[in-house]
Formats: structure tokens, C-alpha cells, sequence
């Protein structure tokens, strides 16, 4: 029996060892201990594979739903803020038992790839936000800067500007935004002018407008 016990003990050994699982945190009542090395097993498994775990800091028998052919472990986690969280784990089949997944168990694989997914949607939905956050500050700025050129073309006769609505935004130049508006007026005697307005906005959002006759603002954008 002596034997039996040294080779027990070296087996515990080289697994605790290979394992890295704290054996004090481990403790099975002695009617389970053919399933002790189950339960090393069960620890590291959690340790390696469960979110957020940094270390198993104890290991025991779900009394309630074990039994001797089917162990049950409870594997408490501890995170990297020192915050502890239980892991139930199937003695038998090596998965984590969640009522939420047919079956009632899930595997650490499945786990990951389903974060994964998770993970994958919380970026584009990130994504999608920040695209309709610029998209409302564009607007924004469009308002801004047409209320701008109302008010500095206020004195000219039945200005209409050629396109509806805001046009194109231009972010070629990093963190600027500019609008091109060209706009007619009348002149005297009926005479069309023809204008071309500029709006920019520098990455604090301060606006600069500049009005200039049509035909020089395109052979000044030209050269």
C-alpha cells in the first residue's frame, strides 16, 4: 500500500507541477478523491480558457448535482482587479455547464469563437455609431455654414444656389472640412453673378468663409 500511495503522490505531483494549480484551493470529500485528478484537470482547463480568469483559487464538488459516476466541480476564478467569479465545470465531458446553451454545456472553443463574434459585433457596431456621429456633426457644420452665407449674402438679389441641399463634403486636407457652394445673384439691369463660396472648418470646428466670383475661384482652384 505504501507504493500505492508514493506513486499517488508523485502522480499529484508531476501534475500539480505541469498543471501550475494551486492544490491548496483544491479539496474533493474522500468518497471523491478517484476524481481528484479530474479536478486538477478541471482547474487548468478554467485557468487557460476562461474569460478574464487570471488564477483558480479553489476547486470543490457541486454536491448537489454529483455524483460518484459524474462529478460536478465549482472552480472559483480570480480576475486581474482581484474580483471572484464561479466557473461550473461537467467532470465528464470537460465543458462549462450553462442552462443558456442546448445541451446545458458548453465548450471552452465554442466559448471563444462565440466571443469572438461578440467581439466582431461590438466593433462595427462601434464602427457604424462613430460614421452616423460624424455624419450628424457634418451636418452640423453644413447648417452652420449655410446660416453663414445666408447672412453674408443678404444684401444680394435672389441668390439661388445651383445644387439642393448640402453639397459634397470635401475632407481631403486631414481633420479640415470644406463645402463648395456656387451660387448666382443678380446684379444691376438683371445682370447674372456668378459666385463661388467656400466653407472650411479647421479640426476646432471655427468656420471660415470666403465668397469670390465664380470664374476666378475656378481658375484659382485650376492653378
Amino acid at each position: 500500500m505504501a507504493w500505492q500511495k508514493n506513486l499517488i503522490t508523485c502522480l499529484l505531483f508531476f501534475h500539480l507541477n505541469a498543471n501550475a494549480v494551486v492544490e491548496s484551493g483544491l479539496w474533493l470529500p474522500s468518497s471523491y478523491q478517484n476524481h481528484y485528478l479530474t479536478l486538477i484537470r478541471a482547474a487548468k482547463l478554467v485557468e487557460d480558457n476562461a474569460d478574464g480568469c487570471v488564477s483558480v483559487i479553489r476547486g470543490e464538488l457541486n454536491s448537489r448535482v454529483s455524483s460518484k459516476a459524474h462529478p460536478i466541480f465549482r472552480l472559483t476564478c480570480r480576475n486581474e482587479n482581484k474580483r471572484s467569479f464561479a466557473v461550473v465545470i461537467d467532470g465528464l465531458a470537460m465543458e462549462v455547464i450553462d442552462p443558456s446553451y442546448p445541451g446545458g454545456t458548453v465548450s471552452f472553443p465554442e466559448l471563444k469563437r462565440l466571443r469572438a463574434l461578440e467581439e466582431q459585433r461590438l466593433v462595427e457596431e462601434a464602427k457604424l455609431e462613430a460614421e452616423r456621429q460624424e455624419l450628424l456633426r457634418q451636418e452640423k457644420l453644413w447648417l452652420a455654414c449655410s446660416d453663414k452665407l445666408a447672412e453674408r449674402t443678404k444684401s444680394m438679389k435672389e441668390r439661388r444656389n445651383l445644387t439642393e441641399g448640402a453639397p459634397p463634403v470635401d475632407l481631403s486636407r486631414e481633420d479640415y472640412i470644406k463645402y463648395t457652394i456656387d451660387f448666382d445673384a443678380k446684379g444691376g439691369k438683371g445682370r447674372i453673378l456668378r459666385y463661388r463660396a467656400v466653407c472650411e472648418f479647421d479640426p476646432s470646428e471655427k468656420l471660415r468663409l470666403q465668397i469670390r466670383p465664380r470664374k476666378t475661384a475656378i481658375e484659382d482652384q485650376s492653378g
